[in-house]
């Protein structure tokens, strides 16, 4: 449930916020899908920039069928979720130790977005990798 302000400020040009689509901002050496997404189609990354079969099926109405990932195992999908709940707590770790500072503050406030927000979805974001690493069982 990480927010990075430069990319909220491109979904905002994008007008996401605007559209009826669901975004996610995942660092470029994860999987695009995780507990939450099951299958999901990689229209843009950081790295490789956009993807260009992703972008023709939505460009062209005959194409239906971008290429979909989702997890091969749920053995793999157990593991992943590990890794994304250590990151998250590590993140809200962070989030705790700065939330007073001033600098941390002032960086994390604006368009509408206030320090305690970015609280917020650090304790949200963990929570519910914790939650979703019980239920996988490992």
């Amino acid at each position: 449930m990480s927010r990075p302000a430069r990319l909220e400020a491109l979904a905002s040009l994008c007008r996401f916020d605007k559209s009826p689509v669901s975004w996610r901002w995942r660092p470029a050496a994860w999987p695009v899908w995780n507990h939450e997404i099951s299958r999901a189609a990689r229209f843009w990354s950081s790295v490789d920039g956009k993807d260009e079969a992703a972008q023709r099926a939505l460009d062209d109405v005959g194409v239906n069928d971008p290429t979909v990932e989702q997890p091969g195992t749920q053995a793999e999908l157990a593991r992943q979720v590990a890794i994304e709940r250590d990151v998250s707590r590590g993140h809200l770790a962070s989030v705790k130790a700065q939330f007073y500072d001033r600098d941390w503050r002032r960086e994390h406030s604006g368009d509408g977005t206030h320090p305690e927000d970015h609280r917020w979805w650090a304790t949200a974001g963990y929570l519910d990798l914790d939650d979703a690493h019980a239920a996988l069982g490992d």
